[in-house]
């Protein structure tokens, strides 16, 4: 029994390391229809070694995303004793997600635009 609860201390442990950060990041679509019509435009990126990576965007987008929305790091390097660049399936997983919601968000905030404009005013 000793033995058992000494095993049990050190899984514990380890637990923390084998987290995983993607936990949650499953419906990419849905998340970002969401945000758009609670009106929260923010779009994802994941901080890599050289900076942020906004997947889904070009690079005139992503300058304009930095400039003018908030900005969600799916990943933080400071946080986790190894980088994500190190863990490949979570980087595929993450710039997957972040790929499909950045996607989905800027069509929807374009068409948002554009009914803006369309929207008869007095």
């Amino acid at each position: 029994m000793k033995k058992l609860s000494i095993v049990l201390v050190a899984l514990l442990g380890w637990l923390p390391a084998l987290a995983d950060e993607t936990i949650g990041l499953e419906f990419p679509v849905e998340d970002a229809k969401a945000a758009v019509a609670s009106r929260n435009y923010e779009f994802v990126a994941l901080e890599m070694a050289d900076g942020l990576e906004f997947p889904g965007l070009t690079e005139a987008q992503a300058g304009q995303v930095q400039q003018d929305y908030a900005v969600k790091v799916l990943n933080q390097r400071w946080r986790t004793f190894t980088n994500i660049e190190q863990r490949p399936q979570e980087l595929r997983r993450m710039q997957s997600y972040a790929r499909r919601y950045n996607l989905v968000m800027w069509k929807e905030l374009q068409q948002q635009k554009v009914q803006d404009a369309k929207r008869y005013r007095y």
